[in-house]
């Protein structure tokens, strides 16, 4: 195709008018206009057997092609177009090129008996004549201006053309399909098609990997809930038996406290017995002293003339049970409070101890419970972090794949995800330590 050739070109045939051309002796014109497709078929008024052959319908499409000096696939020379009994073969086509009316027409005369012909060939184009001095001119312009070379496969198909393609494989159709239109731009979007493709998949390849990472970190995650629920409900059974336990030893503890103090209220009550005993005794020691004065006034009163050793034996008994009373005074009392005292202190001593105990299972009371709302909030953390990478996930799995800046963007949760992991680990850890140690 000549570089003069436009781009795009739109051919519209009004109308064919053929003389002695082929089996048309006579003039006849064929009208094309807006006819779109037209499907050519004839019958032989002349040899009824011969059906539709030699009817015309080849040199009817022909002769479009034979005007343009477009090759039509016939080796035929051009004196052999020429009606038989005519002496010249003419073909008018008239139609518009790009909008522009145009008429052409090609003649082709015989004369001699060596088949000598004589063509001319005429072009003119919105009324001006491009018509060369040389015929060789004039089918320069039609190659130019009408693309000739393309007519063949575009203008007329026969039944040959129709068949062969039909029968053609990918190769022959595509060359066939560049000579009407421009396939390098589908080329080119193939091409590019192509290379949206593969860096569609490399997305997508990319996704995936990313999707599996993610998914590894939920299934980490997750494997690491559980072990902290069961953790949890570990400590959970142990916290209930600790408790039960410190129950159950506050209980015993309180009943220890109960018995001393129930033993302490004892010995006090045998204290004050026995110091209401020492009392009666200087009771009774007081009324024997007084008796026995009475019985020494007495004697004195009977037997005045006493010799002076039996008042001093008298004075001497009564001086004894007056050293003897207040000895007694003063033993019994002691006696009594230190008695007391020694059987007290043990049981205060077992007091003390009890309350030590109920302090110190008080105290373990406590720090279990700073361990339960510990474990309470590291599940927390868990259920969080786990609860932000499935959404992590879910908005991956929605995630436009057209683009490197999107994966940078997906790459994204996968970071803070694992940040937060090891923030969450850390403290983990260092509860765990703690609560074994």
């Amino acid at each position: 195709m000549s570089s003069e050739t436009p781009t795009h070109s739109h051919l519209e045939l009004q109308e064919v008018t053929i003389e002695g051309f082929g089996p048309f002796k006579t003039s006849v014109t064929y009208p094309l206009a807006d006819r779109g497709v037209v499907a050519v078929t004839g019958r032989n008024e002349d040899d009824a057997a011969a059906a539709s052959n030699g009817a015309g319908k080849t040199s009817l499409l022909t002769s479009l092609l034979w005007a343009f000096k477009a090759p039509d696939g016939r080796a035929m020379n051009a004196a052999d177009y020429v009606n038989e009994e005519s002496k010249m073969a003419r073909v008018t086509v008239t139609g518009a090129i790009n909008q522009e009316p145009f008429e052409l027409t090609r003649t082709v005369r015989s004369w001699g008996s060596a088949g000598a012909t004589r063509s001319g060939l005429s072009l003119t184009v919105k009324g001006v004549d491009l018509t060369g001095q040389e015929q060789r001119l004039t089918e320069e312009t039609l190659r130019t201006k009408f693309s000739t070379e393309l007519l063949p496969k575009t203008l007329v198909f026969t039944q040959e053309d129709l068949l062969s393609l039909l029968q053609s494989n990918d190769a022959a159709f595509k060359s066939l399909l560049s000579c009407v239109v421009d396939t390098s731009g589908w080329e080119q979007a193939r091409d590019r098609s192509l290379a949206e493709l593969r860096q569609l998949n490399r997305s997508i390849e990319s996704e995936q990997v990313l999707a599996q990472h993610i998914q590894s970190n939920i299934q980490r995650a997750e494997a690491e809930l559980q072990q902290q629920q069961q953790l949890l409900q570990e400590w959970g059974r142990q916290l209930q038996q600790q408790q039960v336990e410190a129950a159950a030893s506050e209980q015993s503890t309180l009943q220890q406290v109960a018995s001393i103090s129930a033993d302490i209220r004892q010995l006090q009550q045998l204290v004050t017995a026995a110091l209401a005993t020492a009392a009666e005794q200087q009771q009774t020691l007081k009324a024997a002293n007084v008796a026995a004065q009475e019985a020494t006034a007495t004697a004195a009163a009977e037997q005045p003339v006493a010799d002076g050793q039996q008042s001093h034996s008298q004075l001497g008994i009564h001086i004894s049970e007056d050293a003897l009373q207040q000895q007694q005074q003063q033993v019994l009392p002691v006696y009594a409070e230190s008695a007391a005292q020694e059987q007290l202190q043990p049981l205060l001593q077992a007091e003390r101890q009890a309350q030590q105990g109920l302090a110190a299972q008080q105290g373990r009371s406590r720090e279990l419970k700073g361990q339960v709302t510990a474990v309470h909030a590291r599940r927390s953390k868990y259920e969080q972090l786990l609860s932000a990478t499935n959404k992590a996930c879910n908005s991956n799995g929605s995630t436009d794949k057209s683009h490197s800046s999107s994966n940078e963007h997906a790459h994204m949760p996968v970071a803070a995800v694992l940040a937060a992991a090891a923030a969450a680990a850390a403290p983990a850890a260092v509860a765990t330590a703690g609560t074994a140690g």
